[in-house]
């Protein structure tokens, strides 16, 4: 990572902007992971948006340069999971974004994106119960594309968004108003 991070201030200075989007999804019970699984899953979910983070944070304070950060959580991190260790990493990130807002500001704006089920192949790994019930809740019946995540993703890291920081952009279909 720290390879990475100086080939960006050799090769890229005025690379602004950084989006933590890997991640995984088991689809399993708590009760049946592996240790070895949620390592996995937490060293993925959690630890890379961690670390990049903190080493894009540190280039872009010593250098006094305004940025951008955007973390890609899930409604699982804010209404649970059937996948305990998955809706736990993406609470996680939520926190992170709160954190991070407050220790990287005012160069730094970090906000987090937190879509409902998108129409990908992650799809697959969700229990059809779970699918149905994620729908039934939705008030727009249209399913949230990868275009309509990233279109959110790109008005964080625009000038347009420069009043946000700290804030969670709820992509959900009107799923989860309570």
């Amino acid at each position: 990572m720290i390879d990475f991070f100086e080939y960006m201030e050799r090769e890229h200075p005025d690379a602004d902007s950084l989006v933590n989007n890997a991640g995984i999804y088991l689809a399993r019970s708590i009760l049946d992971y592996q240790e070895d699984e949620i390592d996995k899953v937490m060293d993925i979910n959690i630890k890379g948006a961690v670390y990049f983070s903190q080493l894009f944070g540190r280039r872009m304070l010593r250098n006094r340069q305004k940025g951008t950060i955007v973390n890609m959580s899930s409604v699982s991190g804010m209404e649970g999971s059937s996948d305990a260790i998955y809706g736990l990493t993406k609470a996680a990130l939520l926190g992170l974004t709160k954190s991070c807002a407050m220790n990287f500001s005012p160069y730094i704006r970090v906000n987090a994106v937190a879509p409902t089920m998108v129409d990908t192949s992650m799809m697959e790994a969700i229990p059809d119960w779970r699918k149905k019930e994620y729908l039934s809740h939705q008030l727009i019946p249209e399913p949230v594309l990868p275009g309509d995540v990233a279109e959110t993703v790109l008005f964080l890291l625009s000038d347009k968004s420069r009043h946000y920081t700290g804030a969670t952009f709820d992509l959900n279909n009107g799923g989860y108003l309570r």
